[in-house]
């Protein structure tokens, strides 16, 4: 049975994880969406620039929310193991 004090703690970790999730994801979204829009700019621009290394400029940032992702797995993961929620 599981004790009601520690499954609430674990209900607020779970929310605060989700929360930073979403913000992490949310941010990185509207980041990329900006960066994406000016490497097309400037492929349209300059014949110079390759299409390809602005398309790896955009996916950096990308990463912010693969961050948020991971911190959020160690914050639940951490946490659950050293409630003993799994034992």
């Amino acid at each position: 049975m599981i004790d009601p004090d520690l499954a609430f703690g674990l209900g607020l970790m779970a929310i605060g994880a989700g929360i930073g999730v979403g913000v992490a994801a949310g941010l990185s979204a509207i980041g990329q969406g900006m960066t994406t829009a000016a490497a097309v700019g400037a492929v349209t621009e300059k014949d110079d620039y390759s299409f390809g290394k602005m398309v790896v400029l955009s996916a950096i940032t990308e990463t912010q929310a693969i961050y948020g992702f991971v911190t959020a797995m160690m914050i639940i993961f951490v946490l659950a193991l050293g409630s003993g929620f799994f034992t």
